[in-house]
């Protein structure tokens, strides 16, 4: 054999060896984070030590995991609702400080939580929506548990994974009286492969099918069962809100036109200009100002502060 041709050989071996030793390494991160989340030690802030904040713990509905979160009263006499506050896949409550402030400012109980198996809460693994959907009507069940929440109207604010969970667990507790999301996805599915697709282009089928094979064992439900979209019309006649960034690449905005459609009424739909998968683009005062009109319209009766009316009108909830 002449030398090109072992030269040519050997480069080959190479490419096709690197190409695999970089979709394993895919395989493993996408597994890593999406199933076994790096653990962390969280402190309470000073914003929440002083608006009141206290730790607190209480079982998901499935009975197999405690949470752990922090509550925090309403910075006003007149207490519009609670709100509970779902974080993203891999993240902490800690993701939800700027969303709750912004709530209890405004005249609402917050409780901000762990889901399972990251943060300070128990469990083994996390499962993308599935059991995080029990650990939503976990809270939702302490709330209703507390004395200074009786007979308070009880809505949920999710990122991403904590949305398409506020959205699964709303279906099946009709405590939850409204929901809103920030990129949330409509299924399962189409957000493992518009993360594949993101994060390695061209190579995304061979990722993904390797991440859908070798994560059997560690699924506890195939990502096929977690469809949010299946479910949005049983809100109904309970509003959701839906917040999405027009440039989101790992849950592209047509999640949040699917879900628009399967809603029923009332429903709203809010893109972010420039908006990706960061949930600071919401953070903004103007976007703030409607999720509080829209809670403090479908939880807080007549009760409405000041500047209510005006965003109301502005995203067309009056």
């Amino acid at each position: 054999m002449s030398p090109f041709w072992i030269v040519a050989i050997v480069l080959i071996f190479l490419v096709v060896a690197g190409i695999a030793a970089w979709c394993a390494a895919g395989i493993t991160i996408l597994l890593q984070r999406s199933v076994y989340p790096k653990r962390v030690t969280i402190q309470m802030p000073l914003s929440v030590a002083e608006a009141g904040g206290t730790e607190v713990k209480f079982p998901s509905a499935s009975a197999d995991a405690m949470l752990s979160g922090w509550f925090v009263p309403a910075q006003s006499r007149s207490v519009q609702g609670a709100v509970l506050c779902c974080h993203g896949m891999s993240q902490t409550r800690e993701q939800m400080i700027e969303w709750s402030a912004s709530l209890w400012k405004a005249g609402f109980h917050v409780l901000l939580f762990d889901f399972r198996a990251v943060g300070e809460s128990e469990g083994h693994r996390a499962t993308g929506g599935f059991m995080e959907t029990q650990d939503v009507i976990g809270a939702v069940e302490y709330l209703a548990s507390r004395p200074d929440c009786a007979g308070l109207k009880i809505g949920a604010l999710g990122f991403s994974m904590g949305g398409s969970s506020a959205i699964l667990a709303a279906a099946e507790e009709p405590r939850i009286r409204a929901v809103v999301t920030h990129a949330a996805y409509a299924t399962l599915d189409s957000a493992i492969a518009a993360r594949c697709r993101f994060h390695f282009g061209i190579l995304a089928p061979i990722v993904e099918a390797g991440f859908r094979v070798f994560g059997r064992k560690h699924f506890h439900a195939p990502p096929a069962e977690i469809v949010p979209i299946r479910v949005a019309a049983e809100l109904a006649p309970r509003p959701l809100f839906v917040l999405h960034g027009e440039k989101d690449p790992i849950v592209p905005p047509h999640n949040a036109y699917d879900l628009y459609a399967a809603a029923g009424e009332p429903r709203f739909l809010r893109l972010i200009k420039d908006g990706d998968h960061e949930p600071d683009h919401a953070h903004t005062e103007e976007i703030h100002a409607e999720v509080v009109a829209f809670f403090e319209k479908y939880l807080g009766g007549e009760v409405c502060s000041a500047n209510c009316a005006s965003q109301r009108e502005k995203v067309g909830l009056a």
